[in-house]
C-alpha cells in the first residue's frame, strides 16, 4: 500500500511550527531585555 504525501500540507504545518518556535522566542527575548532595563531605571 502506497501511502500518499501531501507535501504542500507538510510544508505549511513544519513552516508554522517553524513561525510559532521563533515568535516565541523573540517574544521571549524583548521580556527578558525590557525587565533588564527596568532593573537598570529603579536602580
Amino acid at each position: 500500500m502506497h501511502t500518499y504525501v501531501n507535501w504542500p500540507d507538510v510544508v505549511f504545518q513544519l513552516g508554522w511550527l517553524i513561525f510559532l518556535c521563533a515568535a516565541g522566542f523573540a517574544i521571549y527575548k524583548i521580556i527578558k531585555i525590557r525587565k533588564m532595563k527596568n532593573q537598570h531605571l529603579k536602580k
